[in-house]
C-alpha cells in the first residue's frame, strides 16, 4: 500500500470450501492473500459466517488485524433484484453473444473449479460437456434453457469448445445479473449459492465427488 492510500479489500464469495490455513498446505498457499488482508484498512464481509470462519479463523486475523471488518453484505447481490428494464438489458447482452432466451425457464449450472492447477482446465471442460449433454436429453427439461457459468480459470478453455456455444455465459457479463434471470441454480461447492439464497429460489447441489473433494480440499 502506498503512503496515504486507503485500502478496501472486497474479497469475494462466502466460503463453503476450506480457506486460508484450513486448506492443505494452507500456510504457503495463503501468503499473498494474507499479505493483502493485513495491508487493508477495511475488509468487506458478506455475513457473520464469513467474518468468523474465514477472516478471523481461517486466515488467523484475530488479534493481529488492525483494520476494520465491515460486515455490510455484497453490493453485487443488489443486481439480482433487477427491474424488468435491467432484466431485458441482460437478455439482450446474452443474445448478442449467441445465447437466446425465449419464453423458457432458465437453469444455471455453476460448478466450482476443480484440480490442483489452473492448467488442468481442459479435463474439467470434458466433464461439463458430458453433464450438459445429459441435461439436454432429459424430457423434463424440454421447456428449460440450461446455461453454463464456469469459474474464470476454466472459461478460456470452455470458450474453445464449440459444443458449449449458445450456453456458455460470457465472463464479462456480471454473474449476479445472470442469477436475476435464473429460476433454479445447480451448483456444488461454489460460493455462488450463498448469493443466490437471497432470491429464495430453488438450488440443486450436484456433487457426486463430495467425499473426494472433502478429503482433498475440505469443506466447512
Amino acid at each position: 500500500k502506498r503512503p496515504g492510500q486507503i485500502y478496501l479489500n472486497t474479497s469475494h464469495g462466502t466460503p463453503l470450501k476450506n480457506m486460508g490455513y484450513d486448506m492443505p498446505n494452507g500456510a504457503r498457499e495463503s501468503r499473498n492473500v494474507l499479505r493483502n488482508f493485513l495491508m487493508a484498512d477495511y475488509l468487506l464481509s458478506a455475513n457473520p459466517q464469513m467474518t468468523e470462519t474465514m477472516y478471523r479463523k481461517a486466515y488467523r486475523l484475530q488479534g493481529i488485524y488492525r483494520g476494520q471488518i465491515v460486515e455490510a453484505g455484497y453490493p453485487r447481490i443488489d443486481h439480482q433484484f433487477s427491474d424488468q428494464a435491467e432484466l431485458q438489458r441482460t437478455r439482450k447482452s446474452l443474445e448478442r453473444r449467441g445465447i437466446v432466451l425465449r419464453d423458457q425457464k432458465v437453469a444455471v449450472y455453476a460448478p466450482t473449479w476443480r484440480g490442483a492447477s489452473f492448467h488442468s482446465a481442459r479435463a474439467q471442460v470434458g466433464m461439463l460437456r458430458r453433464f450438459l449433454t445429459t441435461m439436454s436429453n432429459e424430457p423434463g427439461l424440454a421447456d428449460t434453457k440450461v446455461l453454463l457459468k464456469v469459474h474464470q480459470a476454466v472459461y478460456n478453455e470452455a470458450a474453445r469448445d464449440a459444443a458449449l456455444d449458445g450456453v456458455l455465459v460470457p465472463n464479462d457479463i456480471p454473474t449476479n445479473r445472470i442469477l436475476a434471470l435464473c429460476d433454479v441454480l445447480v451448483t456444488d461447492y461454489s460460493s455462488i449459492f450463498f448469493d443466490y439464497l437471497a432470491l429464495k429460489r430453488p438450488i440443486v447441489f450436484y456433487a457426486p465427488d463430495v467425499d473426494d473433494y472433502d478429503d482433498g480440499r475440505g469443506l466447512y
